[in-house]
């Protein structure tokens, strides 16, 4: 069940092995759909028993807004959270889990001599910035969970609904320049949540407080912004978890105790992350289309980032020629993130033409068999309103 999971995957056959280390930077790095499904099997007994206790772990910690269906988020009508319970999740881990929260920040992981890079391109390129991890579904859009450390002070921040990563990660750097300031230093003296556009917020806010007041989740999101600040969070006694549905008298149980490292690993502050991957900003999911969904751990949209300036041959379908290389790609993304499998072989690159006494940059995919396949291509971006022409040379 877990090797058949659709991409992305590492592609480990029925029966392989994988050492729990190369799993976790697996998750972190790659996103894989396969790790993330074994790992629930492994600790739960199937996937459905590990997503109840991850759903009871996430409402202990007052994720009220969460549901989880899945070990890896791949679209599921019933799966959903929000950007508040994602911050909340982001300090948990923090506070909880110290010992982990490094890989989080790793830049590259091999496997069997395939390097994979982390999709968070703000490692390394926003000072402070530590984790946490990126997500992404047709239905959600692009979106980032980030933590952020400097100068003594901490926040996590959270970008859900971007329509490109490039529009999220520069959301994100603005989010961080404009809240870590605020951030207190030791001990908490300002909200732990921040307003976001179009949230009431009055004065302090417990992480547990009743959320019957917030606007509910819209399909596919604009852009929702939610900042924690980086003290220590509070920890109440969990509340006694309502009873989870009956599972099938196949369905293995939920085991009535974990030992520690792996109670630890289960629950929806490390293993919703770590253990069970990449849910961000499933705020709600829209009906999927026949051709199929990209997305569930990121897919690998962003890890294809467009080629730099070149010529392919064979035959290629162009969207668009733009004043500059930058909105091309930018247009690349976008198509990219809405035409799922239709595009997933696809190689996304530019292509500077001189018109008169500009330049122009041409916005192509290339890699297509044949024509029937590029002009295929071409009848899907069309209905999503591309512009598009197969061509060859």
């Amino acid at each position: 069940f877990a090797a058949g999971q659709p991409p992305s995957k590492l592609g480990i056959k029925a029966g392989g092995t994988i050492s729990v280390r190369d799993a976790i930077l697996a998750l972190v790095t790659k996103s894989a759909n396969d790790v993330a499904t074994a790992i629930a099997e492994h600790l739960a007994g199937s996937e459905k028993a590990f997503a109840q206790a991850m759903t009871t772990r996430a409402h202990q910690l007052g994720m009220s807004r969460t549901t989880f269906r899945n070990a890896h988020g791949l679209p599921n009508t019933a799966q959903v959270t929000t950007a508040r319970d994602m911050a909340v999740l982001g300090r948990a881990l923090q506070d909880h889990f110290p010992q982990y929260f490094s890989y989080f920040s790793t830049r590259t992981f091999t496997w069997k001599g395939s390097r994979m890079g982390n999709h968070n391109r703000l490692l390394g390129r926003v000072e402070g910035v530590t984790g946490i991890k990126t997500g992404y579904t047709r239905a959600s859009g692009f979106n980032l969970v980030a933590s952020v450390d400097r100068g003594g002070r901490q926040i996590v921040a959270v970008v859900i609904g971007g329509d490109t990563g490039t529009q999220r990660d520069k959301r994100m750097a603005g989010l961080i320049e404009t809240y870590l300031p605020k951030a207190s230093r030791g001990q908490r003296t300002a909200p732990l949540i921040a307003r976001g556009p179009g949230v009431p917020m009055t004065g302090a806010v417990n992480v547990r407080v009743a959320l019957a007041d917030y606007p509910m989740p819209r399909l596919r999101p604009t852009t929702t912004v939610v900042v924690a600040d980086g003290a220590p969070l509070p920890i109440a006694p969990p509340a006694e978890p309502a009873a989870p549905p009956v599972a099938q008298a196949a369905a293995p149980a939920v085991p009535a105790e974990l030992p520690e490292t792996a109670a630890a690993f289960a629950s929806a502050s490390v293993a919703q992350i770590i253990g069970a991957n990449s849910i961000f900003a499933l705020e709600a999911i829209e009906e999927l289309e026949q051709q199929g969904d990209a997305g569930g751990l990121e897919e690998d949209i962003e890890a294809a980032a467009p080629a730099p300036a070149t010529a392919m041959s064979g035959w290629k379908i162009q969207i668009a020629a733009t004043p500059t290389q930058t909105s091309a790609e930018e247009l690349l993304e976008s198509a990219r993130a809405k035409a799922g499998q239709v595009l997933a072989d696809a190689t996304p690159y530019t292509e500077p033409v001189e018109a008169g006494n500009a330049t122009l940059y041409r916005a192509r995919f290339g890699g297509f068999a044949d024509k029937e396949t590029a002009r295929a291509a071409c009848t899907y971006l069309t209905k999503k309103n591309f512009n598009c022409l197969a061509i060859s040379n």
